[in-house]
């Protein structure tokens, strides 16, 4: 699931370094990557991301990479949202990085494709506005098949997916006794950080 706030309105432009956009929580810190149990300093190895995630074939870098591809062919393929050519995922209508699981993807580049697909989202965010939810893109299915999206149905798309493989991811850390942060919810809080106590 997509873990940073956005603290201040978002760049216009979805290629803006990270670091100088309005993205203030970046994975590494306080984002989405610790909360998936990703450590590009080292704490997340080969042997943690190569867990299988529901099949013996899937593992957890596949299933990350997944993600932040997912977020590229959705909103720059079906959307023409700018900014693919930011991420690894430049062809966001060709091979993602889960089809080729003889090469394995480390830490540092998965917290890399996450912090540049999350830049398209911002951008999306800051830039589509409730009366635009109702635009439309048609995708041309694997079978011919073509069918009509909202802008609203695709960014509940990306949510429920992300929710859904970061689900897995988290069971499958739990079941092998690796956790997250520990919050109020149990040893792999996804959430903690999102809050703070009031003042």
């Amino acid at each position: 699931m997509s873990f940073w706030l956005p603290k201040e309105p978002a760049s216009p432009n979805p290629s803006t370094p990270a670091g100088s956009s309005a993205t203030t929580a970046l994975p590494g810190s306080n984002g989405e990557a610790p909360a998936l149990g990703l450590d590009p300093r080292g704490g997340s190895g080969p042997a943690q991301l190569a867990l299988a995630i529901g099949s013996d074939d899937w593992p957890i870098w596949a299933s990350v990479s997944h993600l932040a591809g997912t977020r590229v062919f959705w909103l720059c393929q079906i959307f023409k949202e700018p900014g693919a050519e930011t991420t690894p995922f430049r062809d966001p209508g060709g091979m993602g990085w889960e089809d080729d699981l003889t090469h394995p993807r480390g830490a540092d580049e998965l917290v890399g494709a996450l912090e540049s697909t999350w830049r398209i989202i911002e951008h999306a965010l800051a830039t589509w506005t409730p009366d635009t939810l109702v635009r439309e893109a048609k995708r041309v299915g694997p079978t011919g098949e073509v069918r009509t999206h909202t802008r609203q149905s695709v960014l509940m798309r990306l949510i429920t997916h992300e929710a859904y493989h970061c689900g897995e991811i988290a069971l499958t850390l739990g079941n092998n006794g690796l956790g997250g942060r520990t919050g109020l919810n149990g040893p792999i809080d996804m959430w903690a950080g999102l809050s703070r106590l009031a003042d």
